[in-house]
């Protein structure tokens, strides 16, 4: 048993004997917030590992894990890692062609479904997969009925577990197997420049990782923590799993699979950790309600804006407001990953008092990796656990503080006084006019300044120079229709109005403003349809893919 304080599910154990009504998860369900306590949470980990080891899956084997942020799906990585198991976490916007492939490829040899909707995609494919023997489902409501496949309900699988008579000697038997260098976790790499890759990391290295990163963030103390991104996702793990476990924070978890305004507004995380999308919108609905509002609520608000709203009258009646509404009140640190921000939104957090902190992520260091300097070109603060290099083509690679290969971050990097500073990925670079190279990323945060233009996407060289594509906010737009009495039918023809075309150039056009000359933008298309992730053209986790996304709408840019 003196291995089992050294792993990820040991340290979650441990804590539950040593504070078993300390909390260790918040969840919504059915309207109502429900609070697990740690040692609530241990018995029902035992109890799930029990039932994995009764139904015999070998010890080191994988179980593929669908599901969005749900307690239950928490509590079975916990499991699989004491019944000697691998968790593999996969992203509930799989396609069933790609599980088929990642189970395929992680020998996984059971999968554990959030719901009916996952069960129907492993039913698709399971035929691919002799291996597969055992299926499991989170909520088995849906598919109680179903003769074409079994789905087993986790809840009973606990039961199992619970019910063995040899409780005791069971769990003595798989505390004493488990070792620091077990496979604790698996996921897949976003793939925003290539395949997405299966990683598979020890309970060393997940220790190891949480230590170096969480010296920096505020996790500890029972921090109430919510995290807009993905469980599959490497910083999902961190902040949803890890941090729960290895700091005593409590993970908030919404209804759905990710928090919305209004359960970030009832649950008040004092840790907020999303990508750089989630940022934007919440500036872009902030403004939207503002404008609606019209009159004294304006004018005060373009006041903020110009002068601040982190004290005084102004955050009595804008700041203040604004913050609620965001469900940022009680947030004491706030993350932001994948992307830099605009400069409107970064400006329009600096404004209501709000530092929001760039979040260097890299999924083969698992996750979380260093904090971001504000200016673009400042230094960025690197978690012990690692160290970093720039090689000859200037390209960032890090590896662990303790030695080992190096890893590729596929990221630029610059000298910036003692330290490094990022200066955007290889493959997203464009050489406008024969210039020197420039960030398309740059470009993209001049364009999201407009409330109207959700996304960007900057493509081109010389010889055409930079064509923007631009998806809408969906919203922001049908509201400033409808409000000039625009007739439309649907967000394409919307899209193709005169009018909404003439909104798009006033957006490039202030972009322009802002930009180099020689990366200027000379053409833009406003794309039929949001950019989506499950047509390849956002990742998991809503990082863009730039080349995909260039490729798709080829046709567009030709003819353009």
């Amino acid at each position: 048993m003196a291995e089992l304080s050294a792993t990820v599910v040991g340290a979650a154990l441990a804590r539950a004997a040593a504070q078993p009504a300390a909390p260790a998860f918040l969840q919504k369900r059915h309207g109502i917030w429900q609070r697990r306590a740690w040692g609530d949470a241990a018995r029902a980990i035992e109890d799930l590992a029990l039932g994995l080891d009764a139904a015999g899956a070998p010890r080191g084997a994988t179980l593929a894990i669908i599901s969005g942020q749900r307690v239950e799906a928490v509590l079975a990585v916990y499991a699989c890692q004491l019944a000697g198991l691998r968790p593999l976490l996969l992203h509930p916007g799989i396609a069933p062609g790609a599980l088929a492939t990642c189970c395929e490829e992680s020998g996984a040899v059971a999968i554990l479904a959030e719901d009916q909707e996952q069960v129907d995609k492993a039913a698709d494919v399971l035929s691919r997969l002799p291996a597969v023997a055992h299926l499991m489902v989170i909520d088995p409501k849906g598919v109680r009925a179903y003769r074409h496949v079994h789905a087993r309900a986790l809840e009973d699988l606990a039961a199992a577990g619970a019910a063995r008579g040899d409780r005791a000697d069971a769990l003595r038997r798989l505390g004493d197997a488990l070792r620091p260098g077990d496979a604790a976790l698996a996921y897949y790499s976003g793939g925003v420049c290539g395949d997405a890759r299966l990683l598979a990391f020890p309970h060393a290295a997940v220790l190891a990782a949480h230590a170096g990163a969480a010296a920096r963030l505020p996790l500890g103390g029972g921090a109430r923590v919510m995290a807009q991104v993905a469980l599959a996702d490497p910083l999902g793990h961190f902040f949803l799993v890890a941090a729960p476990a290895l700091s005593g924070a409590v993970a908030c978890f919404g209804e759905g699979r990710s928090a919305t305004p209004a359960e970030m507004r009832e649950a008040l995380p004092e840790v907020f950790v999303a990508p750089a999308r989630a940022f934007e919108r919440m500036r872009r609905e902030a403004v939207a309600r503002v404008e609606r509002a019209g009159g004294l609520r304006r004018a005060l608000y373009e006041r903020a804006m110009r002068h601040g709203a982190a004290s005084g009258i102004q955050r009595l009646l804008i700041g203040a407001p604004l913050v609620n509404v965001m469900g940022l009140a009680r947030a004491r640190w706030i993350g932001c990953a994948y992307d830099a921000l605009s400069g409107a939104t970064r400006e329009f957090f600096e404004r209501l008092g709000l530092a929001v902190h760039g979040l260097y992520t890299v999924a083969d260091a698992l996750g979380p990796a260093a904090l971001l300097g504000e200016a673009a070109d400042a230094a960025m603060t690197l978690f012990d656990h690692l160290e970093a290099r720039i090689d000859d083509g200037g390209l960032l690679q890090l590896r662990s503080a303790g030695g080992g290969a190096w890893i590729a971050t596929g990221d630029m990097a610059v000298r910036a006084g003692a330290g490094l500073a990022l200066a955007g990925r290889a493959v997203d670079r464009l050489f406008p006019d024969g210039a020197a190279p420039f960030s398309a990323g740059a470009i993209e945060r001049e364009l999201a300044r407009s409330t109207f233009v959700n996304q960007a996407v900057a493509v081109g060289g010389p010889a055409t120079g930079v064509t923007a594509l631009i998806e809408l906010d969906e919203v922001a737009v049908r509201d400033w229709a409808r409000a000039r009495g625009l007739a439309f039918t649907t967000a394409r023809s919307l899209a193709e109005s005169a009018d909404v075309q003439a909104l798009a150039q006033a957006a490039v056009a202030e972009a322009n403003r802002r930009l180099p000359a020689a990366a200027r933008i000379r053409r833009h298309i406003v794309l039929p349809r949001p950019l989506d992730p499950g047509n390849g053209e956002l990742t998991a986790s809503l990082a863009l893919r730039r080349a995909f996304v260039r490729n798709r709408y080829a046709h567009l840019l030709v003819a353009a």
